[in-house]
C-alpha cells in the first residue's frame, strides 16, 4: 500500500511522532536513507494518474511512512483510521499558518491540498485499479483501466501548496490521544471535522453549509448548547488565556489602533454567525438576514482565523501546548479585526478589472499592523536577550552603556 498527499510539495522531510513525510519525484525516486519495498517501476506507475492537468503529471508529491515500515507496507484498518487521524491534525495545523491577502502565490492553503490518499496495488503493477465509492444504499466498486484513469488536481487549489506548518500545534494535536478525557478528545476531533468541512473553497460546497459548520467548529470545541450566549459564556474565558500571557502589555502599546476590552465587536459577529447558521440550517437564503456590516465571505473567513486561535488557547488551558507571541496578538486584536471597514476596499478606478479591490481593504491594513507590531516586539526581544547575555558574562556595563573592560578588548560599545 501507498500513503500520499498529491497536492502538497514538501521542502524537507518531516516527522511527528510515528509519521515521516517524504518528498517523493518520480525523477529521483525517495530519499535514498527512506527504507522501500516497492520497486522504482511501480512507485512511478502508481503515482503517475495524479497530476496537475491532464497534460502534465506532477514532478514532486509528498508520501507518507509510517511506524518506521518501508514504504509500501501493508496498513490494517487500525493503522489506516491512524493515518486519517494524522491527515486531519495536520491539515488543521498547515491551515492555521496561510495568510488571508488575496495572493494566489501566497501562503493560503485549503482542506482538499491536505487530502491523503491510501492504495493498494499488486506487484508489478499494471496500471488498472478498482474504487469503491460509498452510497446510501451500500457502495459500489468501478474498474479502471490503465489508460484510462487520470486524478486531476482540483482547479480551485490552484496549484500545489508548498508547505508550511505551525509544527506545534501538529505536535499539541497528537499529545491529545490518551492525554484528554474521552469527552474531551471526541470535543476535539469533532470541531476539526467541522472545521475542515468549513474550509474546503471548493465551488460544489456552499457558503451556506460552511456557515454551519464554522459555527459548528466552534460550539464543539467548547462543548457549547445550541443557544449562541452558551458559546459565547464558553468561548470567551477559553480566549481569555492570552490575559495571562507575560509579553501581553508590551504588545499593547506596540498596537497603533485601540483594543476594545468588551470585545463588543466579537460578541455579535457571534450571534450575527448564529443567526446565519440557523437561517442556513433551515434553507433560508443570506438576504433573509437582517441588516449586518458583515458580508457571508467576512463572517468565514474571520471564523476560518478564529478557530485555529481558539483551538490552541484551548489546548493551551489543558497545558498541551504554549502559546507564542504571534497567538496572543491576533487573539488580543481579534475584536479590532472585526471591527474594520470595509474588510475588502473599493477598486481605486472603478470599472478597472485589473485593480484588486483588496489594495484598499482596512482588514488587510489591520493585519499589516499586526505584523508590525509583533516583528517589533520580538526585535525588542532580541536586542533584550543579547544585552542580559552579554551582561551575564560581564561584558556590559548596562548602566554606563559601555564594555566592562574585558580582558583584551577596551572597544566595545552598546
Amino acid at each position: 500500500m501507498l500513503a500520499l498527499f498529491p497536492w502538497l510539495k514538501l521542502r524537507e522531510p518531516l516527522r511527528a511522532g510515528p509519521f515521516h513525510l517524504v518528498p517523493y519525484s518520480p525523477r529521483h525516486g525517495l530519499p535514498a536513507e527512506v527504507p522501500c519495498s516497492v520497486s522504482p517501476e511501480d512507485m512511478s506507475r502508481v503515482v503517475s494518474p495524479y497530476r496537475a492537468s491532464v497534460q502534465h503529471r506532477l514532478a514532486n508529491l509528498a508520501v507518507l511512512q509510517y511506524d518506521g515500515r518501508a514504504i509500501g507496507a501493508e496498513f490494517s484498518p487500525a493503522d489506516r483510521e491512524a493515518l486519517f487521524r494524522f491527515a486531519r491534525y495536520f491539515a488543521v495545523a498547515g491551515i492555521s499558518t496561510r495568510r488571508y491577502d488575496g495572493n494566489v502565490l501566497g501562503s493560503y492553503s485549503a482542506t482538499g491540498h491536505y487530502q491523503l490518499i491510501v492504495q493498494g496495488f499488486p506487484e508489478p503493477f499494471t496500471g488498472s485499479i478498482s474504487v469503491t465509492h460509498p452510497r446510501k444504499d451500500g457502495s459500489t466498486t468501478i474498474l479502471i483501466g490503465a489508460s484510462d484513469h487520470v486524478f486531476l488536481m482540483p482547479e480551485y487549489l490552484v496549484n500545489q501548496y508548498q508547505l508550511e506548518l505551525d509544527h506545534s500545534l501538529l505536535e499539541a494535536l497528537m499529545a491529545t490521544k490518551g492525554k484528554l478525557s474521552d469527552e474531551d478528545q471526541g470535543c476535539v476531533e469533532a470541531a476539526i471535522n467541522q472545521f475542515l468541512l468549513a474550509n474546503t473553497d471548493a465551488p460544489d460546497s456552499p457558503w451556506d453549509v460552511e456557515c454551519v459548520s464554522t459555527y459548528a467548529a466552534l460550539e464543539r470545541l467548547v462543548d457549547a448548547g445550541h443557544r449562541w450566549p452558551d458559546l459565547k459564556k464558553k468561548l470567551t474565558p477559553v480566549l481569555q488565556i492570552v490575559e495571562r500571557a507575560p509579553w501581553r502589555e508590551r504588545l499593547v502599546s506596540e498596537f497603533e489602533f485601540t483594543l476594545d476590552p468588551e470585545r463588543n465587536s466579537f460578541q455579535e459577529w457571534l450571534k450575527h454567525l448564529h443567526n446565519l447558521r440557523g437561517n442556513a440550517g433551515h434553507g433560508y437564503p443570506f438576504g433573509k438576514m437582517r441588516q449586518s456590516r458583515w458580508t457571508q465571505q467576512e463572517m468565514l473567513m474571520a471564523g476560518a482565523l478564529l478557530f485555529p486561535l481558539a483551538l490552541k488557547c484551548w489546548l493551551a488551558g489543558k497545558e498541551l501546548y504554549q502559546l507564542t507571541v504571534d497567538d496572543t496578538a491576533k487573539v488580543m486584536v481579534f475584536d479590532a479585526l472585526l471591527g474594520t471597514e470595509p474588510y475588502f476596499g473599493k477598486p481605486s478606478r472603478p470599472g478597472d478589472p485589473f485593480r484588486d479591490p483588496r489594495e484598499n481593504s482596512a482588514w488587510l491594513k489591520c493585519l499589516g499592523d499586526i505584523e508590525m507590531a509583533i516583528a517589533s516586539f520580538e526585535l525588542s526581544q532580541t536586542i533584550g536577550d543579547v544585552i542580559k547575555n552579554q551582561t551575564a558574562k560581564g561584558n556590559f556595563d548596562v548602566s554606563e552603556g559601555v564594555s566592562a573592560e574585558p580582558a583584551g578588548d577596551r572597544s566595545s560599545v552598546v
